[in-house]
């Protein structure tokens, strides 16, 4: 492949790893930009992704498949990857799975479920949450620890011990997957960062634990619920609150 003339110097070949490599990163900047749905695919000689025609919603009316686990577990949290192709569970005794949905068993073809090296916690895992590109895989346990995780080969990331005082009820990636969103039982709401594995941000204001958090889809606010009755939204730069909302009680 030729290229461009650049500076002084001239580069005639670009090696084909390099070209795979470049593909790759073009693809994933589209998906990130939301033009390619994650999990879709891409003709690369017509430059497209194939069009898809919007089928109708419906409600599951058939139960597809049950996974059981041991007597003495059982599973605290489920989630999937943002394109289906992860299907994650944390349990109660503290390991992370990640299954076969249409089976109902543990994926084999992840080389470290396969030779039983599982991704685990000490205490029970409580929350998970998949990167944009489910790349990632977070998880919280009930000691206030939070790991990531390469989801490909069950590598632990980064480990942050104390990112709450107690359990991390919630869990939640940033849109650029730098930062982490989370919730938890001493009544914060914080933001880590994966480079540094510190706190940047916590908001405090609920009274009671954090069930829930979320980033606004322009990652300028952020909203948590919790068992004191309120929903609140935060200002995610100033960390000011900007309203806080109580469900109305139902008529006796």
């Amino acid at each position: 492949i030729n290229a461009e003339y650049m500076g002084s110097a001239e580069v005639q070949v670009v090696p084909p790893a390099r070209l795979l490599t470049l593909l790759s990163q073009a693809i994933k900047w589209h998906q990130y930009t939301g033009q390619l749905p994650a999990g879709s695919r891409f003709d690369l000689f017509r430059g497209q992704a194939p069009a898809y025609t919007d089928a109708e919603e419906r409600y599951p009316t058939e139960l597809h498949r049950t996974i059981k686990f041991g007597s003495k577990s059982h599973a605290e949290v489920a989630r999937f990857s943002g394109d289906g192709g992860y299907f994650a569970t944390g349990s109660v005794d503290g390991f992370v799975e990640i299954w076969d949905y249409d089976t109902g068993r543990l994926r084999k073809d992840l080389k470290y479920q396969e030779q039983d090296n599982m991704m685990m916690h000490d205490e029970s895992v409580l929350c998970l949450a998949f990167s944009r590109d489910g790349e990632m895989l977070a998880s919280g346990s009930n000691d206030g620890m939070l790991k990531v995780w390469k989801v490909a080969t069950g590598q632990c990331l980064r480990r942050i011990e104390k990112a709450h005082t107690q359990g991390i009820t919630a869990c939640v990636f940033s849109r650029d997957g730098q930062q982490l969103l989370t919730a938890g039982f001493d009544l914060c709401v914080r933001v880590h960062g994966l480079k540094s594995g510190k706190i940047l941000k916590e908001f405090r204001g609920h009274k009671s634990y954090v069930n829930d958090v979320a980033f606004t889809a322009d990652a300028l606010k952020v909203v948590s619920c919790s068992a004191d009755g309120t929903v609140k939204v935060w200002d995610a730069r100033s960390m000011d609150i900007l309203g806080t909302f109580r469900p109305p009680t139902a008529n006796p």
